[in-house]
């Protein structure tokens, strides 16, 4: 899809379901590009083919998000859109909707317009959400002296921001933030942070308000039993300094990718009895094909 002299610098990607035909099931990743417009690209389940679909144009990003919100409405016909954001190269932050199969987006509109103007933005990630009856998305944002900041919404209506790290009981973290995302689930909303310090973090608030305290993803839970004693304790398993950070969920649970700054993929199932973090290139795909700069996942 890309000449060779083209030079990637942040994507994200989202899943696209079938609501009813002529509707077909895929991936969509959009890419930010140096010294260029992110471009909208489709992988088709049915074939594994890939195009390119138009959207409205952004200025030239330095980091992009994008999610699907499906909603449904008692009686009524199933909604479903693709929403996007990027960060411009001068750290403001835009976002626009792109109905399924459209030729175009609606054009990006002014984020901080209605959440609040934070600053120079390094870095954006939106949730695919399922909902009744709605239209917002949850929102993610990374300032660049390093706070995490949420919102929800869509196009160029979202609410203020708010502080995730230090204003929430979930409390502070060690370092400035670097990197972010989020996941929407029924019964939790999860926040991965990358830090300073080269650590992974997750914290979640429940459907109740209530929140779990940051985890640092490279520390686990070990068992022992023996000599008539049993008990557990906690393990570190450091693959090294993380620069970047994506995750989604399937049937399986909670995916987390991350990508350290030696050029490395690194893939963690949190539902695992013992989740560590496990070279992609080693466990999965089984070659090197390269050094890993960006990340996302859906």
């Amino acid at each position: 899809m890309f000449a060779q002299s083209v030079h990637v610098v942040d994507m994200a990607c989202a899943r696209r379901l079938q609501l009813d035909s002529p509707i077909v099931e895929g991936l969509y990743v959009l890419v930010a590009l140096a010294g260029a417009a992110p471009r909208l690209l489709f992988r088709s389940s049915d074939n594994g083919s890939w195009s390119e679909e138009a959207i409205a144009a952004f200025p030239t990003a330095r980091g992009v998000g994008a999610a699907t919100l499906m909603s449904f409405s008692q009686g009524g016909t199933p909604h479903a859109e693709l929403h996007l954001a990027a960060v411009t190269d001068n750290g403001h932050l835009l976002a626009a909707v792109h109905p399924y199969n459209a030729t175009s987006s609606a054009a990006p509109q002014d984020v901080e317009s209605t959440a609040g103007d934070r600053g120079d933005l390094r870095a954006v990630s939106l949730a695919s959400t399922v909902g009744i009856d709605t239209n917002s998305v949850p929102l993610v944002a990374v300032t660049a002296q390093g706070r995490l900041l949420h919102s929800f919404g869509s196009g160029g209506s979202w609410q203020p921001f708010d502080e995730v790290v230090g204003s929430t009981v979930a409390g502070k973290l060690p370092a400035d933030v670097i990197d972010a995302d989020a996941v929407s689930e029924p019964m939790a909303s999860s926040y991965l942070a990358v830090t300073g310090d080269g650590h992974v973090w997750m914290a979640s608030q429940f459907s109740n308000g209530t929140w779990a305290k940051w985890l640092d993803l490279e520390t686990y839970i070990g068992t022992y039993s023996g000599g008539g004693v049993s008990g557990t304790y906690t393990a570190v398993a450091d693959v090294g300094t993380f620069s970047a950070v994506a995750a989604a969920v399937t049937n399986e649970g909670l995916h987390v990718l991350g990508v350290t700054t030696n050029g490395r993929l690194w893939h963690q199932l949190r539902s695992n009895t013992m989740p560590v973090f496990r070279d992609v290139e080693q466990v999965g795909v089984g070659q090197d094909v390269g050094s890993f700069t960006a990340v996302a996942c859906a």
